[in-house]
């Protein structure tokens, strides 16, 4: 059977692959449009809710990048038996508790994935 570990590092991985082929800069909403810093520069030329392009520039690559980076560096931290921070004992076949709330973050990219996985662990 798959680990959680196995399940997360290729999810992660895409998610960060995306990033890094998605248009770079800073990204700016200019009334409904998507800028890279200069209103010609359009990513996205008309977004209807001034909500939904907020949150597009929130999840603009660069912070995609820095959250899986920061995301693989923690499940290189349980690439091995130990003790966690939490104090839960963490190995391979029995995930940590931040491994588990990792896991949670990518849940709905595999729903049926992550629900085998799950029902061995989660509360």
């Amino acid at each position: 059977m798959i680990t959680l570990a196995e399940w997360l590092r290729p999810l992660i991985e895409a998610r960060k692959a995306r990033a890094e082929k998605a248009t770079q800069g800073e990204w700016d909403l200019d009334g409904g449009s998507i800028t890279n810093g200069h209103p010609v520069d359009q990513i996205v030329d008309w977004v209807y809710e001034r909500a939904d392009g907020e949150h597009i520039v929130e999840n603009q690559p660069r912070q995609i990048i820095a959250d899986c980076e920061y995301q693989l560096a923690e499940l290189a931290r349980h690439d091995r038996t130990h003790r966690c921070d939490w104090g839960d004992y963490h190995t391979p076949d029995r995930p940590c508790t931040p491994l588990k709330r990792l896991a949670r973050i990518y849940r709905h990219r595999d729903p049926d994935g992550y629900a085998d996985l799950a029902e061995d662990w989660e509360p």
